[in-house]
C-alpha cells in the first residue's frame, strides 16, 4: 500500500511522511476546506503534521477522527486513550503524539485506506465495520479496531474482500 493515500487521511504531505517537507497551506485555507465539509478534505496535502524523529503531530488525530467519521467515544476506544486527552489534543496540535499513539493512528489510517480502496465508497465502508461478519466470527469489525490483533484481522478480511474470497 502506497504511503500517499495514509498521508491524506492524516492530513500530512506524502513526503512529509519521509521527513522531507513540502508544501504549506495557511491555516485559514485548511479552516475553509474543513468548514465547508468538503469531500476532498481529506484528500488535499495540508502542511506537514509529522516531524520524521518525533512521530505525528496531534493535529493528525483530529484529520483522522474527520476522515473515518468516529465520534469522540468511539476514537477514544480505538486509540487508547480517554476523551479528556483527545480534548487536550486538539487545543496543543503542534506537539508530536507519544510513540504508541502515532502508530496506532497510522494503523488505523492505512485500515481507513484499504476499506476506502475495497468500498470505493465511505458509507459503504462504514456500514461494514458496523454490520456482524460472518468471517470474523460474527463480531461487527469495528469492535476489532481496539486491538492489534483486531486491526490486522479486520485488514486481512477487507483484502480477502478486495480479491473476491468471502467466507
Amino acid at each position: 500500500m502506497s504511503l500517499l493515500p495514509i498521508a491524506r487521511v492524516l492530513g500530512v504531505n506524502y513526503k512529509s511522511l519521509k521527513g522531507i517537507y513540502v508544501k504549506y497551506y495557511p491555516d485559514e485555507e485548511v479552516e475553509a476546506i474543513m468548514k465547508d465539509n468538503n469531500p476532498d478534505a481529506n484528500a488535499i496535502a495540508i502542511r506537514p503534521l509529522i516531524d520524521f524523529q518525533k512521530n505525528l503531530k496531534k493535529k493528525a488525530v483530529s484529520y483522522f477522527q474527520y476522515a473515518i467519521g468516529f465520534n469522540q467515544k468511539q476514537l477514544s476506544r480505538v486509540l487508547h486513550i480517554d476523551a479528556r486527552t483527545i480534548q487536550r489534543y486538539k487545543k496543543d496540535e503542534q506537539t508530536a503524539l507519544p510513540m504508541e499513539v502515532s502508530d496506532r493512528v497510522v494503523s488505523l489510517a492505512s485500515l481507513l485506506v484499504k476499506g476506502l480502496e475495497v468500498f470505493e465508497d465511505k458509507d459503504t465502508f462504514y456500514q461494514w465495520l458496523n454490520e456482524p461478519n460472518e468471517a470474523l466470527e460474527d463480531q461487527k469489525p469495528i469492535l476489532l479496531l481496539e486491538s492489534t490483533l483486531g486491526i490486522h484481522q479486520v485488514m486481512t478480511e477487507l483484502g480477502r474482500i478486495e480479491h473476491g474470497i468471502f467466507a
